[in-house]
């Protein structure tokens, strides 16, 4: 039984922040020119729960909308847009300080009205929603990555290409 040759190729090509550039052109530059037929895209997620921090590990065909969790709505990063097919893997990473104030008081003992009022308050705040992460990201953060490698390589050396 031969087997087929697998070319793989990682890029990371950072946050628009630091390149100025948008993620998503950068990467439907490279399908184009390299003709790529399949992007794995990898990124954080934000997420409601703290308890999920971490701990989730999200994997979609539809695509990525990079800092969109976070209310920083980029290019999308789409089958639509890239022509070929995305496979989006998120890892919890960060929760925004409002959600962390509404579970805290879903938990406690207080009536529905109170709840709705407290909420109220919290919408109401003319402070900015700041998004927080465990202090032992890098840590967990490595660990993570680890699984998702090996799964990843386990994944690409079983599946068959016929070209």
């Amino acid at each position: 039984n031969k087997k087929s040759k697998k070319n793989v190729a990682v890029i990371y090509p950072n946050v628009m922040s630091k390149t100025g550039m948008e993620t998503s052109d950068i990467v439907k530059a490279i399908v184009d020119k390299e003709q790529i037929d399949l992007v794995i895209a990898i990124d954080s997620l934000a997420t409601r729960k703290i308890d999920r921090l971490n701990k989730v590990i999200q994997i979609t065909d539809t695509g990525i909308s990079p800092g969109a969790g976070i209310g920083n709505y980029r290019k999308r990063m789409v089958q639509e847009y890239l022509k070929v097919p995305v496979i989006a893997i998120g890892v919890a990473t960060v929760v925004d300080s409002y959600s962390l104030l509404y579970e805290y008081f879903d938990k406690t003992n207080l009536s529905k009205i109170e709840n709705k009022k407290i909420s109220k308050e919290i919408k109401s705040l003319e402070v900015p929603n700041l998004y927080l992460t465990p202090k032992e990201i890098d840590l967990e953060l490595n660990e993570l990555s680890k699984v998702i490698s090996k799964i990843l390589n386990k994944i690409l050396n079983w599946i068959k290409i016929d070209k």
